[in-house]
């Protein structure tokens, strides 16, 4: 396992990957999931492609096996503060550990960390808390889905 720097060259297909690895929107929101799905699969290539290149994103492949498995982005908002912005572990890599072992290398570093998560994807929380992370009582919308603030501090 390790992450890389993801480059342009590793988002044709990245799309219809994306789509399948969020079918849990679909458990969450029903008919609004599968809308919600597309408009985030549909952005994917877009927002990573913002991103790669620029000073303050982290946008690593998650690789195992000589295979992307997977992507974590995040922002970092000073030397001491990170955004974990977007993790996506591809459907057929799920259940390895592969999204922990992203968040712990993305956050090793940094004093302060900070994500959101939708209050009802019980296995990011509980992998999130598994790692650090509290529950704040902030509250914010990403799109249409409600996203709940976590934080951890080292």
């Amino acid at each position: 396992m390790k992450l890389q720097s993801l480059d342009y060259n590793s988002l044709p297909g990245i799309s219809q990957r994306v789509f399948s690895s969020l079918s849990y929107y679909d458990d969450l929101l029903g008919q609004k999931g599968l809308e919600e799905r597309s408009h985030l699969s549909s952005q994917a290539c877009r927002i990573l492609q913002r991103c790669i290149g620029r000073s303050d994103f982290q946008t690593m492949s998650i690789v195992t096996g000589g295979a992307d498995a997977g992507f974590i982005v995040s922002r970092n908002w000073s030397k001491r503060c990170r955004e974990v912005f977007w993790l996506v572990v591809f459907q057929d890599f799920k259940r390895k550990g592969l999204a922990k072992f992203a968040m712990l290398e993305t956050t090793a570093s940094i004093k302060h960390s900070f994500l959101t998560v939708h209050p009802k994807n019980a296995p990011a929380i509980r992998l999130y808390q598994s790692i650090g992370f509290e529950p704040t009582s902030k509250m914010t919308k990403r799109h249409v889905l409600p996203r709940q603030y976590f934080v951890k501090s080292t």
